[in-house]
Parts: C-alpha cells; structure tokens; sequence
C-alpha cells in the first residue's frame, strides 16, 4: 500500500467517525422500534423489500416507507448503478442504538384493519353506503 492509501483510508475513516456521531442524533429519533432497527441493519444495498419482509416478518409497504425516512434522515442510500436496493451507511452501533431499550412495534388486529373512521365519526367496514350516515 501506498502512502496516499493510507492518508485515504485515514481521511475516509474521520469523516465516517464524524458522520456517525452527527447522526447519533437523528437516529435517536427515527429508531422509535425494535423491528425499524432490525430492517435498518439489514439493508444490505442488495436485498429487495420483499427479501426484507422475509428475514424480518415486517410487511414490504412498511419498509419501503421506514427506507424513504432512513435516506431522508441522512441514514441510508437510495438503490444506485451499484445497489439496487437501499443501503444503510451505518451500523446500529455506530449510531450508539441499543434495540433491546426500544419497544416492539404493536400488531394491529384485523378486525381493526377492516375498520376506519369516517369524517363524521362513524365507524364501518370501509365500503360506501354500510352506514346509513353517509
């Protein structure tokens, strides 16, 4: 190895130290859950929101909306020429997360999934004309 790569690998560490401690912060934040640092972790730049939803159990429309809060917060990269699929810059530790402090993500029922709130209260199955209010 070279001098210059050696000064590289140095210079790239700093800044990976020093972007992991700025995103301590934010981290704080988004990983409010077990199961979004679990799939946080995961995101490999190669595994697909499906492959995800197999190793984690969390369903693929959720990670795809925990990916797009990670890239925002500064936390992964988006799929490139070189990942086709979203990548955490960091590991959980560097970003100081400890998952067994975090609680578990709540389950909802399907009696609840089928049931939503209208504007004026009422509660039904979703389907239009159920309720005699609407």
């Amino acid at each position: 190895m070279s001098e210059t790569d050696d000064i590289l690998r140095d210079i790239r560490a700093y800044i990976r130290t020093s972007a992991a401690s700025a995103a301590r912060t934010v981290a704080g934040r988004i990983f409010d859950v077990q199961e979004k640092v679990v799939v946080y972790d995961k995101m490999n730049g190669s595994s697909s929101f499906d492959r995800l939803e197999e190793l984690t159990k969390v369903p693929a429309s959720t990670i795809g909306r925990w990916a797009d809060m990670f890239v925002d917060a500064g936390l992964a990269s988006p799929p490139d020429n070189r990942h086709p699929s979203h990548r955490a810059l960091f590991t959980s530790k560097e970003l100081g997360v400890n998952v067994e402090l975090l609680k578990k993500r709540g389950r909802v029922s399907q009696a609840a999934k089928g049931t939503e709130t209208l504007d004026n209260g009422d509660k039904s199955n979703g389907a239009k004309g159920d309720s005699p209010n609407v």
